[in-house]
C-alpha cells in the first residue's frame, strides 16, 4: 500500500504540469441554449481538393499521444463536447449520420449495412495492383473483374476466420453506430484466377518497392490455408468513391479544410467513438486506421477503416487478456512493476482464460469493464470523453436489440451456428454492460416538456431512459429537483418515480417570477441504488409568450 501511494505521489509531481499543458485552460461557455446550434451537413460545403495528410505514427505517439496517455489520470476532460444541439445531440455531417437509435432499421437492413449484393466483387478474375510484406495481415490491392479496387486479406491458418468475421461484423456494427465505413465483404477466391499487373509493385519490410511476382502472390497465399476445396477464404474491403487524403487525426483540425470547424477532440462523436470501440474490442483504433476521402461534390468525409484487430481478433492471433485492459507501453504498470521488484499484479494477470474458439478469439463478456477499457494507443479525444459523451453512444447502442447483434455476427461468416450463437451471446451482454456503465453516470431524463404553468408553479414531464431500459425499478428510484434563474435559486423538491408513461414532477417557486427574457433552469437528478450523478439540466425559457423547454444538458455546465 505505501508503495501505491509512493507511486501515486511521483505521477502527480511529474506530471501535473504535463496535464496543464496537454488539456489547456478551462473554457468558459454560455448555458447550451444560448450558444449557436450547429447546422445538419455545413461541413460538406465545396472546397478545394486539400493535399495528403500521412499518419506520422511513431512521432505522433511519442509527442503528442504519450504526454495525454500520462495526463490523463490527473487532467480528466477538458470540458464537454462543443459541436452539439440545445437537447444535447449531434447533427449529420462529414463525420457521422444518425441510424441506430434515431429512424427504424430491421436486422436484415444492419446485416447489409455499407455494403449491396450487387457491389460485391467479382473474384472471377483478380489483378494483384501491390502488396506489402510488413503488414500484420498477409494480402494485396486488386482489381477484381467488374473492374473495382479491393484491399484483399487473408486469414491466419491457427485462428481461421478470426479476422475476417470480426471485419465483417464489426463494419456493420459500426455503420450501425453512424459511423462512415467502407463496403467489406467475404470472398472466395481461387489461385488459378489471381494474375499480377505488370507495374506491380512489392512494398518490402525495408521500405524498399521492387516488382512484384506471382512467386511473391504463392508466398502471400502461403501464410494462409485453403478451404476444403482447395479455394482461399478472404475478406475484400472495397475502396471508397474519391480521393483519399490520408487519415484524420483526433486532435485540431485539418488547415487545408475550411469546413473543419470544430477541434476533433471536442467533437461528441469522435470521442464516442471509445465506446463502441470498447463494445468491439476494437483496440486497435488509432489515426492509421482512419481516412479522409475528397467526396463529389468536393468535401472531405472522415472514415474509420480496418476493424481486422476487433472482437478477439488479434488480425494474425487471438487476442490477449491484456488487450483492452492495459497498454504495450504503460508507464505508471511499468513502474509498479519496478518499485515492488514485480510483485505488482495487475487484475489481467489472474485471468484464467480459455479461447470459446480459435475462429473467435478471446474476448470478455461478464468481466468486460467498459470504463476501464483501454485501446493500444490513446489519443486527444478519447481523455476527453465526459460521462454525456458516454451516455450519448450508449443511447444508440441500446437500440441494437438481440435480432441486430444477430444478423451482424451472421454475416461474419464463422464454420457453425453454435459460433454465431457463442459471439452474438458475448456482444449483447458487452452491450447490456456498456448500457448500463454510462446510463449510471448520468441523469438520464430525456424529451422534458412544460405541460402546465400556473401563477408560481408548472408541471414538467419527461422520460426517465433508465426506468424503460429496465435497469432501475420504479420503486427505487427518486427524482430531486432544484429550480434556478442564473445563481437565485427559486424552489427545490423532490418527487418519486411512477411506473410506465412518462414521470411527472410539480415544481414550484417563491418569491418574484422571473422576467419575460430571462432563462431558468430545472436541475433534475435521477436518484437509485449504486449511482451518484449529476443533475440534468432542463432549460426554461419564454417562447412566444409561454414557458417552454429551450434546451436539454446531461453534462456538466460550461
Amino acid at each position: 500500500m505505501n508503495m501505491r501511494r509512493a507511486i501515486a505521489a511521483l505521477r502527480a509531481a511529474v506530471l501535473l504540469p504535463v496535464a496543464a499543458v496537454a488539456t489547456g485552460c478551462a473554457r468558459e461557455l454560455p448555458p447550451l441554449p444560448l450558444r449557436p446550434e450547429p447546422i445538419p451537413w455545413a461541413d460538406t460545403l465545396p472546397i478545394p481538393e486539400p493535399g495528403e495528410q500521412s499518419e506520422n505514427r511513431f512521432a505522433r505517439a511519442a509527442l503528442l499521444h504519450a504526454p495525454y496517455d500520462m495526463a490523463a489520470p490527473f487532467a480528466g476532460s477538458d470540458g464537454e463536447a462543443l459541436n452539439l444541439t440545445h437537447h444535447d445531440d449531434v447533427v449529420p455531417s462529414a463525420w457521422w449520420e444518425p441510424r441506430m437509435g434515431y429512424r427504424p432499421i430491421s436486422p436484415r437492413e444492419l446485416a447489409v449495412g455499407p455494403a449491396a449484393p450487387e457491389s460485391a466483387p467479382d473474384p472471377s478474375r483478380l489483378v494483384v495492383l501491390e502488396a506489402k510484406t510488413a503488414g500484420v495481415t498477409p494480402g494485396f490491392t486488386a482489381e477484381d473483374a467488374k473492374g473495382d479496387t479491393y484491399i484483399v486479406k487473408f486469414d491466419p491458418p491457427e485462428f481461421f476466420h478470426i479476422q475476417s468475421a470480426a471485419s465483417i461484423i464489426v463494419s456493420k456494427l459500426m455503420w450501425g453506430a453512424g459511423y462512415h465505413v467502407p463496403e467489406d465483404y467475404l470472398m472466395v477466391v481461387d489461385s488459378a484466377a489471381i494474375e499480377v499487373a505488370e507495374d506491380a509493385e512489392l512494398e518490402t519490410a525495408s521500405g524498399q518497392e521492387r516488382p512484384m511476382s506471382m512467386d511473391d502472390v504463392r508466398e502471400l497465399l502461403g501464410r494462409t490455408r485453403t478451404l476444403p476445396d482447395g479455394r482461399f477464404l478472404a475478406v475484400a474491403s472495397k475502396f471508397v468513391p474519391g480521393i483519399p487524403k490520408g487519415p484524420f487525426y483526433f486532435v485540431g483540425t485539418r488547415d487545408d479544410d475550411p469546413n473543419d470547424h470544430y477541434r476533433h477532440e471536442h467533437r461528441r462523436e469522435v470521442r464516442a467513438l471509445r465506446v463502441v470501440s470498447a463494445w468491439v474490442h476494437n483496440t486497435d483504433l488509432r489515426e492509421g486506421n482512419t481516412m479522409d476521402v475528397y467526396v463529389e461534390p468536393g468535401y472531405l468525409r472522415h472514415y474509420v477503416i480496418d476493424f481486422g484487430a476487433a472482437l478477439g481478433s488479434g488480425s494474425t492471433r487471438t487476442k490477449h487478456p491484456k488487450d483492452g485492459a492495459e497498454r504495450p507501453a504503460d508507464l505508471w504498470r511499468l513502474l509498479a512493476r519496478l518499485a515492488s521488484l514485480g510483485a505488482y499484479q495487475a487484475e489481467w494477470e489472474d485471468d484464467h482464460w480459455t479461447l470459446p474458439h480459435p475462429s473467435i478469439g478471446y474476448i470478455r463478456a461478464e468481466s468486460f469493464d467498459p470504463g476501464g477499457w483501454k485501446a493500444t494507443w490513446t489519443n486527444p479525444a478519447w481523455t476527453n470523453l465526459t460521462a454525456a459523451d458516454g451516455y450519448w453512444m450508449a443511447k444508440i447502442l441500446s437500440a441494437f436489440t438481440d435480432e441486430h447483434i444477430r444478423a451482424a455476427v451472421e454475416e461474419g461468416g464463422l464454420p457453425s451456428a453454435a459460433l454465431d450463437d457463442t459471439l452474438s451471446a458475448i456482444l449483447r451482454v458487452r452491450r447490456d454492460l456498456t448500457v448500463a456503465h454510462w446510463f449510471g453516470e448520468v441523469s438520464t431524463v430525456e424529451a422534458p416538456r412544460v405541460t402546465e404553468v400556473g401563477p408560481a408553479s408548472l408541471r414538467v414531464s419527461f422520460r426517465d431512459l433508465g426506468l424503460e431500459q429496465a435497469l432501475w425499478r420504479p420503486e427505487e428510484t427518486r427524482y430531486t429537483w432544484k429550480l434556478r434563474s442564473g445563481e437565485r435559486v427559486l424552489g427545490e423538491g423532490w418527487g418519486q418515480a411512477r411506473g410506465g408513461g412518462d414521470q411527472i414532477l410539480e415544481v414550484g417557486w417563491s418569491g418574484d417570477t422571473p422576467g419575460a427574457g430571462a432563462l431558468m433552469t430545472l436541475e433534475l437528478r435521477t436518484l437509485r441504488p449504486g449511482t451518484s450523478p449529476p443533475p440534468a439540466r432542463v432549460y426554461l425559457g419564454n417562447v412566444d409568450g409561454r414557458l417552454r423547454v429551450v434546451g436539454l444538458a446531461h453534462g456538466e455546465e460550461g
